[in-house]
């Protein structure tokens, strides 16, 4: 029992699944790429590369934009500095989640203060986090301008905006700096092609050990209560079109494919 934040009487739930495990059934390492950098700088546009790059090599990601996260998740924050903590506090425990989960999650936000930069990099317990810094200067980025941002900061009618109102603390220890190049952005698939050759992330999971495998009461009673296909009728076993990413995610794990073939069918 413990009290964490303003919740009390709480406890942690453990799961027969750990992470090793998880990164084995789909051959990845679980992370979190965070891409950090002014507005305009191509965080996006690099986040967007990054993933159709990891896909071509058989990797699952997913990203989480800044932008994207205000229409749902932080869509009650504003941009005051206190809402600006918050907002990077929850991409940071969601981010978490991700690389628990075995996924490659690439995070995509301006985050201007380093110390909450770094408290997500606490949040991780290994080297599962990856700080991407996005250094272009204010000039290239103003003139870039895609979202017409900056002219709208210049005019005063956004408050507080990063660069302009509100200052950006570059990071002093990240992985990877992306630099413009005579005054100019890097091609998108250039930089993508930078962070995945090579990098520790892309490399395959360690083996699960024996002692974090299933303990046998619980493999017992899992194979107990899973279907075998000399039970299911054939009708129900025929192939079923999933795609790619499924497949890839089913095809180390039989049982668990008996399943979900059985449930599909069930609803359908």
């Amino acid at each position: 029992m413990s009290t964490v934040g303003n919740s009390t009487n709480i406890f942690w739930q453990e799961s027969p699944i750990g992470k090793t495990e998880r990164q084995k059934l789909i051959n990845q390492k679980g992370c979190v790429v965070w891409i950090t950098g002014l507005s305009g700088s191509g965080k996006s546009t690099l986040a967007c590369s990054l993933s159709r790059e990891l896909y071509t090599r058989g990797k699952l990601s997913y990203i989480l934009d800044g932008d994207n996260l205000r229409h749902g998740l932080n869509k009650d924050l504003g941009f005051k500095a206190e809402d600006r903590v918050e907002n990077i506090r929850r991409v940071g425990e969601v981010g978490k989640l991700f690389a628990d989960a075995g996924l490659i999650c690439i995070a995509s936000l301006i985050s201007p203060y380093r110390k909450d930069r770094d408290a997500c990099r606490e949040m991780m317990h290994d080297s599962s986090f990856v700080e991407v810094y996005m250094n272009m200067s204010l000039q290239l980025c103003e003139a870039r301008d895609p979202k017409g941002l900056y002219k709208l900061a210049r005019a005063g009618k956004i408050k507080g905006f990063t660069g302009i109102d509100d200052p950006y603390e570059s990071p002093l220890n990240c992985e990877i700096e992306l630099k413009e190049k005579e005054g100019e952005c890097p091609s998108p698939v250039a930089m993508a092609e930078e962070l995945v050759t090579p990098r520790d992330f892309l490399a395959p999971p360690c083996s699960v050990s024996s002692s974090a495998s299933l303990s046998s009461s619980s493999a017992a009673s899992l194979s107990l209560s899973a279907p075998t296909s000399a039970s299911i009728p054939i009708a129900i076993l025929t192939p079923i079109s999933f795609s790619a990413p499924f497949q890839r995610i089913v095809q180390f794990a039989p049982s668990l494919r008996v399943l979900l073939v059985t449930f599909s069918t069930l609803i359908l």
